[in-house]
């Protein structure tokens, strides 16, 4: 049998968090990194002010999300976020690392050096639905976070198909849209853990955590 240090555990992050407090509960939970949502229309978007409240308290464990289209002024923001960043769709190239979320069925999106891990979601993104988690080979030159219909009672199915770095959700842990209900996080981390245990995934995943993406 191999050695659990083969197998690293599965990171967890939990998106669309709005506010200080309710990023220190998530990760007191356990969550292994918070995101910021600045991307307009989304009823988890927070103004720059408001993400950079949570970032004082999650450190480099909040990640900043945006998509296209990126106004002039909030590329200078990206810029500056003292965390990893998250970027859906098409963007002017950006100078610093970054996490590129793309959509399952892209055939093989471009791979430059400020790539530093992808995102697959599901082919229509944040409608939570799920889909077939699959894993396409170019995603092995990065580390792979995986989104996208996920919940506690699907967590585990999602990871035994995938062997992700990293899963994320957002409204799988919600009361509300846009809410996230603690109960909810607390049992999708446990069912993650859960999933870990079962194929003795253990070891410290490389790379380390979210702060090393930026």
């Amino acid at each position: 049998m191999p050695s659990p240090e083969k197998h690293p555990r599965t990171l967890v992050k939990v998106c669309g968090v709005r506010t200080p407090a309710e990023a220190e509960a998530i990760l007191a939970l356990g969550a292994d990194a918070v995101g910021v949502v600045l991307a307009q229309g989304s009823p988890r978007q927070l103004h720059p002010s408001e993400a950079l409240a949570v970032a004082r308290v999650a450190g480099g464990r909040a990640v900043l999300v945006d998509r296209d289209p990126i106004a002039r002024e909030r590329l200078a923001f990206i810029a500056e976020w003292p965390g990893p960043v998250q970027i859906h769709g098409d963007v002017p190239p950006l100078e610093r690392r970054h996490i590129v979320a793309v959509a399952a069925e892209i055939a093989h999106p471009a791979m430059g050096p400020a790539v530093s891990a992808w995102l697959v979601d599901a082919p229509e993104a944040g409608s939570g639905r799920p889909w077939s988690w699959s894993r396409p080979p170019w995603m092995d030159h990065r580390p792979l976070i995986l989104a996208g219909g996920l919940d506690a009672e699907r967590v585990a199915q999602a990871i035994t198909r995938t062997r992700p770095w990293a899963v994320d959700v957002s409204s799988g842990v919600e009361r509300t849209r846009g809410t996230k209900d603690l109960g909810r996080v607390r049992d999708f981390i446990e069912a993650v853990r859960a999933a870990d245990a079962m194929a003795g995934r253990s070891g410290t995943p490389s790379p380390e955590d979210f702060t090393q993406l930026a």
